[in-house]
């Protein structure tokens, strides 16, 4: 598990919410400031002393799921038997409603709602989890400003510049190696700023939307994987085993010509992969879409367009990559 180092209003946020552990709560931070880690910190503390036995966040899009599952693990060492992260489209499923109201009745839970201000009648949708069981608790994370339907809803709110000393505080935690989670949002909201990353963010941007829709990913370390980044497995039932090799080229300007598309055949063939793809922050050549369309079964592409929309279609839940295979 990954060393803490909380910020002072963060602190602050965790002693007072574990000293009170308020019925309904909210907490308002801005975005980036550290509300996750926050959050985290004091169910990792509500859990050591017996006050809940499970955490259970909801968030209204994949990434922040996966974000909740990965720090709970990283920075908090929250377990799978300890904690479950969801999206806010698994309440709108009957049946899954059902398990997680009993799950929640079975429990003394915490229920973290992420981004609040983004869910319609918010009250109303997490009302039959808060009451499934006289213990369970909820927090509800916001922005400064957009408060989900006024304090009087809350037992407690806690705006995160309260206690904001302004003296050198320890920056906010991000997931270490991922992308600025913040850039990440604004790909996925508006498709734009695939500049502002780095190559290896780049690389790593991609692993993670595939690993988020259920791919056996393994990020490859630099320039010296013979011109593999990404080498993602997934089992796909009667089908067997498909092997698919992703090579990430993220440019400023220029588009990927013929000689990446051959070499990207020849790594294809050396690693026995089902098909191989690139990733391009730009576009390609008419050579190289040839080249690609001519052995569509073995190669593929994601182009810019592609990327924007791969990014969006992933925030609302309904991408699925097999589209490039």
């Amino acid at each position: 598990m990954e060393p803490i180092h909380l910020s002072s209003w963060q602190r602050s946020f965790v002693d007072r919410y574990v000293a009170g552990y308020p019925r309904k709560a909210q907490l308002a931070a801005a975005a980036g400031s550290g509300k996750t880690v926050a959050t985290l910190i004091a169910a990792k503390e509500l859990l050591h002393t017996n006050k809940c036995d499970l955490v259970l966040t909801i968030a209204d899009r994949i990434v922040l799921k996966e974000q909740w599952r990965q720090m709970a693990e990283t920075h908090a060492g929250i377990n799978a038997q300890q904690g479950r992260s969801i999206t806010l489209q698994s309440l709108d499923n009957l049946s899954q409603r059902k398990e997680l109201i009993s799950i929640s009745k079975k429990n003394r839970t915490l229920i973290v709602v992420d981004e609040v201000h983004r869910s319609l009648d918010s009250d109303t949708s997490f009302r039959p989890l808060l009451e499934a069981n006289r213990d369970n608790r909820i927090l509800f994370l916001t922005r400064p400003g957009e408060s989900n339907g006024g304090e009087n809803k809350f037992n407690y709110t806690f705006e995160a510049d309260e206690a904001q000393d302004h003296q050198g505080n320890a920056p906010p935690l991000s997931l270490p190696g991922s992308p600025s989670f913040e850039l990440l949002k604004r790909l996925i909201s508006e498709g734009k700023n695939l500049e502002d990353l780095s190559w290896r963010s780049f690389e790593i941007l991609v692993a993670e939307l595939l690993k988020a829709d259920g791919y056996e990913v393994e990020l490859m370390q630099g320039t010296k994987d013979g011109g593999v980044d990404v080498i993602a497995t997934r089992d796909m039932g009667p089908a067997g085993v498909v092997k698919t090799l992703w090579q990430a080229k993220k440019y400023s300007k220029g588009k990927v010509g013929l000689s990446v598309i051959r070499e990207l055949a020849d790594t294809r063939a050396e690693h026995g992969a089902n098909k191989a793809l690139v990733v391009t922050s730009t576009f390609l050549t008419r050579g190289a879409l040839q080249r690609i369309e001519r052995e569509k079964f073995l190669l593929g592409k994601v182009d810019r367009n592609d990327l924007r929309q791969w990014l969006v279609r992933y925030a609302n839940g309904t991408w699925s990559p097999d589209s490039f295979i």
